[in-house]
């Protein structure tokens, strides 16, 4: 597409190849031969072959094309937060010290409070980037549903990384045949609580987004009213022992003799 955009009313229109160093040695050795061999045929064109040289270690392409390298640092931290706080501002990394602080709920009631239905998006071990595509690209996101991305582990947490990278600075994602995209609508992205964060810290590009860190606090404890909600069941069973009676009488959430009113949140 790069060598025939000039005639095809793009001309001027840079293309990108980006992380040309991940490619097994046969596939760069194939892409080189390409792109020498259509240089021949045109002139007009804009290429960037984007890769990230770490160390002394080369890489095929760029020795091949060392002529035309130019090094550069790339953007730091603070500069990528300020790109992605400007593009993915409807993006909100949701994280916290400990497990069951609430990440869940605080995402339910900001998907109400916006009018949006929250369409769930497991992401455990065993999942790869195709797996990821196609998990997306099966859950068909409506303009009126909000993503929960909930990311519970991660055995493969580079390509977890890298699906997340594309959704988020392209819009879509693509394996293969399968492509899937990401409508204008809000994204959570839940990060599981481990041990010193190492969950979170594997997955850089949520260093970047709007974050949403949940700290112990007794005065942000949301109690339901919903009567067979896990907070009031044991708060009835903690209520009847304060009240001596935990031996003596049934705790009964349904039926005639069932408790009829919620115990209020003070």
């Amino acid at each position: 597409r790069c060598f025939f955009a000039a005639k095809n009313g793009y001309k001027r229109m840079l293309f990108c190849i980006a992380n040309l160093e991940l490619l097994e040695f046969e596939l760069q050795y194939g892409l080189v031969e390409g792109i020498r061999s259509m240089r021949e045929k045109q002139n007009d064109y804009y290429l960037a072959l984007v890769c990230c040289r770490e160390g002394s270690f080369h890489h095929h392409i760029l020795d091949q094309f060392s002529q035309d390298v130019h090094s550069t640092n790339g953007l730091n931290a603070e500069a990528m937060k300020t790109i992605y706080r400007d593009i993915c501002s409807n993006v909100i990394c949701v994280s916290s010290d400990l497990s069951g602080q609430g990440k869940t709920e605080w995402i339910k009631q900001v998907s109400f409070e916006k009018k949006k239905l929250l369409r769930s998006f497991l992401i455990s071990d065993g999942a790869d980037f195709g797996s990821l595509v196609r998990q997306l690209k099966d859950c068909k996101l409506q303009q009126f549903e909000s993503l929960h991305v909930n990311i519970i582990s991660a055995d493969n947490s580079n390509e977890i990384n890298m699906f997340l990278f594309e959704l988020l600075t392209l819009g879509f994602v693509s394996s293969n045949v399968d492509i899937a995209s990401l409508p204008q609508t809000t994204v959570f992205i839940e990060i599981a609580s481990t041990v010193q964060q190492k969950l979170l810290n594997s997955l850089p590009i949520t260093g970047y987004l709007v974050k949403e860190h949940l700290s112990w606090d007794i005065r942000r404890l949301n109690v339901s009213s919903e009567l067979c909600s896990p907070i009031q069941i044991v708060c009835n069973y903690l209520d009847t022992y304060d009240r001596n009676e935990i031996d003596t009488k049934d705790v009964v959430f349904h039926g005639q003799d069932g408790i009829k009113k919620p115990l209020p949140d003070k």
